[in-house]
């Protein structure tokens, strides 16, 4: 279970209440999409509930979707202001495919129309990708089944020549599969791997869930996106993951610690220096 500071959302707008359902914090965030200060309310007051996870306001009508942690006796609720789909920031172009641990497409989602992917549903997805590019494409896919890392490699598909970049990482323990896909800057078959530290496994897989259900639920006002916040998280991750290797790398060119790398790399020590 991920906390309020790192939810998936990336939303500043909170309000928190008591063990009565009475508001006693709000931030600015929260402020401006109220239009007023809540300070004392009780929540019931504030919204009524369409969905699990999404209210209307009772003061202009806004639509939010609702992430709950909690803290102590106290709730907060990270809430992310879907009313306007055509005004929020739209994912680029991209498909989200869900893979069984055979390979099997669960489930897709297309941003856009250069590649569709919901024809795939049901469909072994080893059908689509280029006879060239299939051992690549193997070895991608069971990298990431094998190892905790996200791993990211380009191949063409069989119906043209077009390379398209896939992410791909385990979810629900090793279970599944989550590909990110989308046109590449490559123009042949290329592999990156980053190893990835377990909190970032949780708050991964609660993101695709919601992800999941909301196009399960029909909700095409939100899917969009929830869709660029999934895409937006993994993309925060594979950023961080390759600068670290950069400076790993960086760290073992200095020539008064060369030698000494090796040696301490797998050693406490290391992960003891790595937390300042």
């Amino acid at each position: 279970m991920h906390s309020a500071a790192n939810c998936p959302l990336g939303s500043m707008a909170w309000i928190t209440v008591n063990e009565k359902n009475k508001v006693i914090h709000v931030t600015e965030e929260m402020e401006q999409i109220l239009g007023y200060n809540p300070l004392d309310q009780s929540l019931d007051t504030l919204w009524t509930y369409q969905h699990k996870n999404y209210v209307t306001l009772q003061s202009n009508g806004r639509t939010l979707f609702l992430c709950t942690h909690h803290q102590g006796k106290n709730k907060i609720f990270v809430c992310l202001d879907t009313t306007s789909p055509s005004h929020l920031q739209q994912p680029e172009d991209v498909s989200i495919l869900r893979l069984s641990m055979y390979g099997t497409v669960e489930t897709a989602f297309s941003s856009q129309s250069s590649l569709s992917c919901t024809s795939w549903i049901g469909q072994p997805v080893m059908r689509y990708i280029h006879s060239d590019d299939v051992g690549t494409f193997c070895a991608g896919l069971s990298k990431a089944t094998r190892f905790s890392c996200l791993v990211q490699f380009s191949v063409r598909l069989q119906e043209g020549l077009e390379w398209f970049e896939w992410t791909v990482m385990s979810i629900e323990n090793g279970q599944q599969l989550i590909c990110f896909i989308k046109p590449s800057g490559y123009t042949h078959q290329t592999t990156f791997s980053f190893p990835c530290s377990p909190g970032v496994y949780p708050i991964i897989t609660q993101a695709q869930q919601k992800f999941w259900k909301a196009l399960e639920d029909g909700m095409t006002w939100a899917i969009h996106h929830l869709a660029y916040s999934l895409l937006l998280l993994v993309q925060s991750v594979l950023n961080l993951l390759c600068y670290k290797k950069k400076l790993e790398y960086l760290i073992k060119q200095r020539s008064k610690i060369d030698l000494m790398f090796p040696v301490i790399s797998y050693s406490s020590l290391l992960q003891y220096v790595t937390r300042f």
